[in-house]
């Protein structure tokens, strides 16, 4: 089952929504929670992912630069053995100038199994396996071995809100379309695609609702020529503006099958408000009277 509770604020949307995820085994989604929750979810896979990426990155750095390294000193071996080359061959000319015999060079080492030894020595100080590749190269690319957690993907939606909160301090004072992309992400986990879920108290407006539960394609935007020599405006992509056909689609996986609306008055209300601050102190900022008016505008 998947059941939306609104209603006026301090009317009992969370008290009922509680008994109904509890009394049919859903989980219950609240705002504030939500956002508690989201920033902890899968925490120590992130943890674990994190560590690994970072290891993986700095052995990708390490091996570039050990290839680098590497480089260069096979360019400076190359040099220089051009350089004694060439003292070798003057050195040969000038003999054969005095007795017109040539003489015999030691033969050179060879330059192959040298570059071969070299390699598999810089690997091995690096403890990298040095594989072959289908064409028979050698490699030392390397990649995260798999195990439980590796099916585990950053969430964007988690990132910006702790970005959020890390930049402002205010968990409570996240942008609306933030919030949006957080519940809509929450009901698409597997809990609520298998279970179900109670929404409580959100989408507070139809904005909010069309947010969550609708996908409104964005249009193109024209694109315009200036004549160089009128000046005019001329827009190139009218065609593509001209079929733009697509239309808003309803997120049918997440959205609710029931819709549960609280009634109240406003003298019930502000009676069940001071009834909840009277027991729970800590809930007067929150219920204190001008806060509460607000809150009233804003749902009505």
């Amino acid at each position: 089952m998947k059941v939306f509770i609104t209603g006026p604020p301090c009317s009992g949307k969370s008290h009922y929504a509680e008994k109904l995820a509890k009394h049919y085994n859903v989980p219950h989604i609240h705002m504030k929670k939500l956002l508690a929750d989201l920033l902890e979810w899968d925490e120590e896979k992130e943890k674990r992912y994190r560590l690994a990426e970072t290891k993986a990155n700095d052995m990708k750095t390490t091996i570039r630069e050990r290839k680098a390294a590497k480089q260069a000193l096979k360019e400076s071996e190359t040099e220089e053995r051009l350089r004694l080359e060439a003292e070798a061959k003057k050195a040969k000319e000038a003999e054969l100038g005095e007795d017109g015999e040539p003489v015999e060079e030691p033969p050179a080492e060879d330059e192959e199994a040298k570059e071969e030894g070299a390699e598999g020595k810089e690997s091995g100080d690096l403890d990298i396996p040095v594989v072959e590749d289908s064409d028979g190269e050698k490699s030392t690319d390397i990649a995260i071995e798999a195990d439980s957690d590796d099916d585990f993907q950053p969430i964007s939606i988690k990132d910006r809100i702790r970005d959020f909160v890390k930049g402002t301090g205010l968990i409570d004072r996240i942008p609306e379309v933030v919030i949006n992309e957080a519940v809509r992400w929450r009901l698409e986990r597997n809990d609520c695609q298998n279970r179900g879920y109670i929404l409580d108290g959100y989408p507070k407006c139809l904005k909010n609702a069309k947010d969550v539960f609708m996908h409104t394609p964005i249009p193109p935007e024209p694109q315009y020529e200036v004549d160089p020599d009128s000046g005019e405006k001329t827009v190139t992509n009218q065609e593509e503006l001209d079929n733009w056909k697509e239309k808003p689609s309803l997120y049918k996986h997440i959205f609710p099958e029931s819709v549960v609306s609280l009634r109240a008055t406003e003298q019930f209300i502000k009676r069940r408000a001071k009834a909840t601050i009277k027991a729970q102190a800590h809930e007067h900022e929150k219920w204190a009277e001008d806060k509460l008016i607000e809150k009233m505008k804003q749902y009505g």
